[in-house]
């Protein structure tokens, strides 16, 4: 009997390379894998940070048009699944533009230390 398994989520494979940095025993050819999959994986982020903010401003909407002031609104809004969803995307987007960044600047300073052994 074959299973199948669903591939792993974004935010599972983020959760992964957040957690191999974290190990500390990463080498240079895994931080550049892990910076292309990273940058590979933004543009998903991104999309669901776009959708989940829609999501999130139809909540908002639905409550200013049954009667509610805008802040108030915003408020009762923040008590909804869709802004979990929203900010979690936001933490998410977040997070990978720092471990990019993280990326970066340990393979510039491998590549300084390199100039400067010579």
């Amino acid at each position: 009997m074959a299973t199948t398994t669903a591939p792993p989520s974004i935010r599972s494979r983020i959760k992964e390379i957040q957690l191999t940095f974290l190990n500390r025993t990463v080498t240079p050819e895994l931080v550049r894998e892990h910076l292309l999959a990273l940058v590979g994986l933004f543009g998903n982020v991104l999309d669901e940070a776009r959708w989940a903010d829609h999501d999130y401003n139809l909540i908002v909407a639905a409550f200013v048009e049954a009667g509610d002031a805008v802040n108030r609104a915003e408020m009762r809004a923040k008590a909804t699944s869709q802004y979990a969803r929203a900010r979690e995307a936001k933490d998410v987007e977040r997070l990978v533009v720092e471990m990019i960044r993280s990326s970066k600047k340990y393979l510039e300073s491998l590549d300084a230390e390199i100039k400067l052994a010579r």
